[in-house]
Parts: structure tokens; C-alpha cells; sequence
């Protein structure tokens, strides 16, 4: 987040193929997984002035990334967005882009639901959980 904040596009970018490719050569044995970033508040896209859509499209760029790197990525900032592509205010701590409880439940959910895929892929999981069986 703070990265795309402060940086270009292609900056954090760059950032992230040099990382993951450090990581790959320096740690083989370390499986990696890329999360995407999270959606911002309206609020916080005004305060800052800061274009949603680019902001939001960047979870793009880290899947393709992530795909030419043999690297998984987990994308659950769908289920934290509004019908405008922001965080739902209702899910943020501090009204821009930390999530509370609730949020962090969601994003919870989804990585345990990811790692239980990935442990017994032959078993029907639910993606991303919901509340009954997460």
C-alpha cells in the first residue's frame, strides 16, 4: 500500500519482479505467495488524491507478475470493495485503508480457504469461505 502511495506504477513494479526474483534465487526452497493489495477508501482516494481505478488496477499488473514467476496470487480484494471499487468503510479501521476486525476476518478466511486448497486439493472448499464453514 504505502508503496503505491508514494511511487510510480512501474516503480513498485519493478520493486516486486526484483523481490520476487531475489527470493527465488536466494530462498529456492521457500514456497512464495503474492496477496493482492487492498482497496482504499473514497475518503481517503479524495484526501489523498489518488485515482481509484489505477490504484485498484494494480492488483492486475501483481497477477501477471506473479503468473510469468510460477508464483501464486491471492486476490481478495474483490470482497472488500463497494459497488465503486472502494473499501467498504465498514471494514476499515481508520476510515482509509486499515482494515478492523471484520475485515481482517475476510481476509483471513480467504487465506486459510487458499491454504486448505493447497493441502487437500481434492477436497471441495469453498473460495473465498463464508461465515458458516471459514
Amino acid at each position: 500500500l504505502n508503496d503505491l502511495d508514494n511511487r510510480t506504477m512501474k516503480e513498485v513494479e519493478d520493486s516486486y519482479i526484483e523481490l520476487i526474483e531475489m527470493l527465488q534465487t536466494e530462498c529456492p526452497d521457500v514456497s512464495l505467495i503474492v496477496q493482492g493489495v487492498l482497496p482504499i477508501t473514497k475518503q481517503y482516494c479524495k484526501n489523498e488524491k489518488i485515482d481509484i481505478v489505477r490504484w485498484n488496477s494494480f492488483n492486475e499488473t501483481l497477477a501477471q507478475i506473479c503468473e510469468s514467476h510460477d508464483v501464486p496470487f491471492i486476490n481478495f480484494s474483490d470482497l472488500l470493495k463497494d459497488e465503486n471499487g472502494y473499501l467498504q468503510r465498514s471494514l476499515t479501521s481508520d476510515g482509509g485503508v486499515h482494515l478492523n476486525e471484520e475485515g481482517e476476518a475476510i481476509w483471513m478466511r480467504t487465506v486459510r480457504a487458499y491454504a486448505a486448497s493447497q493441502m487437500r486439493p481434492d477436497a471441495v472448499i469453498q473460495f473465498p469461505p463464508d461465515e458458516t464453514n471459514g
